[in-house]
């Protein structure tokens, strides 16, 4: 029952994070715009996307063929990803 108590306390910060990231940028948009400009805007939050992408890309791991049970274990462990690629199933 523990661990159903912390995926919803989990789920509730994700909310909670998603709705002020959300707000962050609609109040923060049109004062960049008016600041720097449609096109630099536009730029600038297309370069945080692809550095969004390569962070994902170098240290989320993979997860697909791993139980919800060893990942759990992966990330008690530290999250190493390194350690979590030797034993990551081979296609």
């Amino acid at each position: 029952m523990a661990g159903r108590i912390d995926q919803n306390q989990g789920a509730q910060h994700a909310r909670f994070g998603k709705r002020q990231g959300n707000q962050g940028l609609l109040e923060g948009q049109s004062d960049l715009t008016n600041g720097i400009g449609e096109s630099a805007t536009f730029f600038l939050f297309a370069a945080m996307c692809v550095l969004s992408f390569i962070f994902v890309w170098r240290f989320v791991p993979e997860t697909r063929g791993h139980s919800l049970e060893e990942i759990q274990e992966m990330w008690n462990k530290g999250g190493s990803i390194k350690s979590w690629d030797e034993t990551a199933p081979k296609p």
